[in-house]
């Protein structure tokens, strides 16, 4: 009997943890919107911002394709690719989008 107890009680502490990780998926869903909304109009009205953001995040969605394939490069110690994967993404999805301003 207690293991039936132990397995609800697992059970239940699974779906409040996928319940949070839905939410925290959620979260970030929404801010990379926000993102996607405001980056386009802020690199092109301040160019100096896109100079010195666009390389970085250039670097980082080649770091990420990097990693991904687990093919390790000297620079490449000091981040993860999960540490990556944001700003591989916003820049990725400003090149396709056409949000990025021209060169």
């Amino acid at each position: 009997m207690d293991s039936e107890f132990e397995l609800a009680e697992l059970r239940a502490e699974v779906a409040a943890l996928r319940a949070e990780i839905d939410q925290a998926d959620e979260f970030a869903g929404g801010i990379l919107t926000l993102l996607l909304d405001l980056m386009p109009p802020l690199l092109r009205a301040q160019p100096a911002l896109a100079e010195m953001v666009l390389p970085r995040w250039q670097r980082a969605a080649e770091k990420w394709d990097r990693l991904s394939e687990h093919t390790a490069h000297p620079d490449d110690e000091d981040e993860t690719a999960g540490n990556l994967e944001a700003r591989k993404m916003l820049y990725r999805l400003l090149q396709k989008t056409g949000g990025l301003p021209p060169p």
